[in-house]
């Protein structure tokens, strides 16, 4: 099974739970699916190991932007979540089958092959483990975060500039991205020299970072 057509496979089948192809977020081994939870960016990420490509896992974040396992100090590890971590053993022995030893309390488990069985299995885990994560979440921490905010208010900062709300489908378009790179550059200086220390990201990625953000609504 090609790796696009088991993501896709995932993806239809935990579209109820507001989550959608994320722009820009992907690459060879990673796709990133993102939707809007208390006010915070929710993501899944599908991951194929990069050793061996017939294996593949899955892991919840939250974090206030679309900033991929992003954890600044201060907020909890539990932010970033292989699924499998939030499965009971029982509920392992039956969704993750037998292709690795399942030792209680291993969070990392990888199916195996990834085919259209495996993907069954994992949307069930996924849907199974999606209120679990939520409820174990540190909200009020990443809600407290200095670090969080002041890349929340870059971001808002540059969405303010654009002046517009994209949604995540106009953002697939290339030209759209445009717009919020230059917007970007307006907020950074022409140097970058508006930055803050703690977060030197380039124009083009903090345009990503915020387009997508704004589209989900939480900025």
């Amino acid at each position: 099974m090609r790796r696009r057509d088991y993501v896709i496979a995932i993806e239809s089948q935990v579209r109820d739970l507001g989550l959608a192809f994320a722009p820009f977020a992907s690459d060879a081994n990673t796709t990133l699916l993102c939707g809007r939870a208390e006010g915070l960016v929710l993501c899944l990420a599908i991951e194929f190991s990069v050793r061996r490509a017939s294996r593949v896992t899955a892991s919840w974040f939250i974090g206030s932007t679309m900033r991929w396992a992003y954890r600044p100090r201060g907020v909890p590890s539990s932010a970033l979540v292989r699924i499998a971590e939030l499965l009971e053993l029982t509920e392992r022995e039956v969704l993750c089958g037998p292709e690795e030893t399942i030792v209680e309390g291993s969070s990392d488990y990888w199916w195996s092959p990834a085919d259209a069985h495996s993907a069954e299995l994992m949307s069930k885990a996924i849907l199974l483990t999606h209120p679990r994560f939520l409820g174990k979440a540190p909200l009020e921490a990443i809600r407290r975060s200095r670090e969080w905010s002041e890349r929340k208010a870059i971001c808002r900062g540059i969405a303010d500039v654009v002046g517009r709300t994209p949604s995540l489908e106009e953002l697939e378009q290339g030209d759209t991205l445009l717009q919020w790179v230059a917007a970007a550059e307006k907020v950074l200086g022409p140097s970058g020299e508006k930055q803050h220390p703690k977060h030197r990201d380039g124009a083009p990625e903090l345009a990503k970072e915020a387009s997508v953000s704004a589209a989900l609504g939480v900025l």
